[in-house]
Parts: C-alpha cells; sequence; structure tokens
C-alpha cells in the first residue's frame, strides 16, 4: 500500500499515461524506494518521448523498472549530466 502511494506522489496529476497503466501491478512487483520509483517514472517518460508517443504507457514503465533493477542506464541519458 505504501509502495502504492509512493507511485502515485512521484507521477505528477497532468502526466499523461495509456490507459494500460496499472501501478498496483508495479508497486506490487517492483519493492523499490521512493527515490527509485522517481528514477524509473522519469526513465519511462523519457521512452515515451523518444518514441513519439505522448502517453506512457505500462510496458514503458516495466522496461525503466527492470532496467532499475539491474543497474542499467542510457548511455545518452549519462552524458547529458557529465558522467
Amino acid at each position: 500500500a505504501e509502495r502504492l502511494k509512493l507511485w502515485r506522489i512521484h507521477i505528477p496529476e497532468k502526466t499523461p499515461l495509456s490507459d494500460d497503466v496499472n501501478l498496483q501491478h508495479l508497486a506490487d512487483h517492483y519493492e523499490f524506494s521512493g527515490g527509485q520509483i522517481a528514477v524509473a517514472i522519469q526513465n519511462a517518460a523519457v521512452r515515451a518521448v523518444r518514441r513519439g508517443n505522448k502517453e506512457i504507457s505500462l510496458a514503458d514503465f516495466i522496461t525503466a523498472c527492470d532496467e532499475e533493477m539491474q543497474g542499467n542506464f542510457d548511455e545518452r541519458a549519462r552524458s547529458k549530466v557529465g558522467f
């Protein structure tokens, strides 16, 4: 229940989400801290934008969560922050 609250808190109210997004599924399947959730949300949004999609899909979230679990970071994102 607490993790679901974190997902809801970290997603801005006007964020365009596709109809398939299920925050309960994400909260149940990924035991993330609030910081990890924030990173996964940001990375999912970037994935959607790069695809030219205006909505973040469940697949975007799942991929971002899986990458967060594995510690994979997008090379293009790293270069933008100077790493």
